[in-house]
């Protein structure tokens, strides 16, 4: 109903997060921010006084260029469930009516709300999702601590909860973790991906080095940190899945370039202590580290000189497409991820390239990297 439009336009307003130590004015570029933000431009009326109606301005032409599907006769209909009741007096709740809307609607959308939460002091932001937040991850943590059902007509938990259930139960075992130490990790390290060279030192074999079995590891551990490959429901018809290929928000990690000398510093100090925890081997670790400074320089240098309409740019194509969009060995590497979940993909399945242009000019700075960095 169009009512779910100044529904979600109330709710991103009054979702701000209150951040202590961050500017609150920090706007958002990331490809998500940009169309989100242009959905709701796009259903602006502009013509309305958002004083006199701000209904109709925030959603005049999103009303005018909407068909109501014909099998949906009241468009007036009420949710009356208990879910919806308290949604609606929590939003309720929130607004501070002493406030004029029209001379701060954020204050008067929020203003009780505000008044009301406390930032717990171990959090430098709060939002009214937190809650939510901590009451699921309270659920889940009974959830996992508790002992598992006995069957029930021979129908057992299925193996996705019996392995959170381990998982959860490895993380808990402190005995175990103290007594193991950071071996398992170092094992795990170079067991799946052939080793860190900064730990092995002289003796890494660099002929053994497999930067496209890499790759595939680090997306599989949802841990490579330039770009994301996920299944998504389509942007077009949200009854199917679409694949998305996007620049990740874990390249937020280098944005220490940007942070002044102290936290550059900082970061490549903590490398430094990190590393030479880990091995004996420190005679390559200098090396290494300018090496990776040069690698991470020239990735900001090159997000930084793209215009804002490189990172606008989304392309929807199909698998077979691909290769116009990115290369053959991206399409090749994308078939291999999805086999590693038993997923044959085929060349009609959608998908949806975000930036394109900025993640071949990565993959190319990847490419003219040596083994070891």
């Amino acid at each position: 109903m169009y009512e779910d439009h100044i529904i979600v336009l109330y709710y991103i307003i009054s979702n701000r997060i209150i951040n202590l130590a961050k500017d609150t004015n920090d706007v958002c570029l990331s490809p998500y921010c940009i169309k989100a933000a242009n959905y709701l431009l796009e259903s602006i009326d502009e013509t309305i006084d958002p004083c006199e109606d701000f209904y109709q301005f925030a959603c005049g032409t999103w009303l005018k260029n909407t068909r109501i599907p014909p099998e949906i006769k009241d468009t007036n209909d009420v949710c009356l469930s208990p879910y919806c009741i308290k949604a609606a007096n929590y939003l309720l709740e929130s607004i501070d009516e002493t406030i004029n809307p029209c001379e701060d609607f954020y204050q008067f959308a929020c203003g009780t709300w505000l008044k009301n939460t406390r930032i717990p002091p171990e959090n430098g932001k709060h939002r009214s999702i937190s809650r939510l937040t901590i009451r699921l991850e309270n659920a889940l943590v009974d959830f996992f601590s508790s002992s598992p059902p006995p069957p029930l007509n021979d129908i057992v938990e299925s193996k996705v909860i019996i392995n959170a259930r381990r998982l959860y139960a490895s993380c808990m075992n402190e005995n175990t973790i103290e007594i193991e130490d950071i071996n398992v990790i170092l094992s795990l390290v170079k067991k799946e991906f052939g080793g860190w060279p900064v730990l092995e030192g002289l003796t890494w074999n660099e002929s053994t080095f497999d930067l496209s079995r890499l790759t595939l590891k680090l997306n599989q551990y949802n841990s490579f940190i330039l770009y994301t490959i996920k299944s998504v429901a389509d942007d077009k018809n949200s009854s199917v899945r679409s694949i998305q290929v996007d620049l990740s928000n874990r390249r937020e990690n280098l944005m220490h370039f940007l942070k002044g000398t102290e936290v550059y510093r900082a970061y490549y100090e903590f490398f430094n202590n990190l590393t030479r925890a880990l091995t004996n081997d420190t005679s390559t670790i200098d090396d290494d580290i300018l090496a990776l400074k040069s690698f991470e320089l020239e990735i900001m240098q090159n997000m930084y000189k793209h215009d804002k309409l490189s990172f606008k740019d989304i392309v929807r194509t199909t698998v077979g497409n691909l290769s116009h969009t990115m290369n053959s060995d991206f399409t090749n590497q994308l078939r291999r991820l999805y086999l590693f979940g038993n997923v044959s993909l085929v060349d009609t399945d959608i998908v949806t390239v975000y930036a394109p242009k900025v993640l071949l000019d990565i993959m190319s700075i990847i490419d003219q990297q040596s083994p070891r960095t």
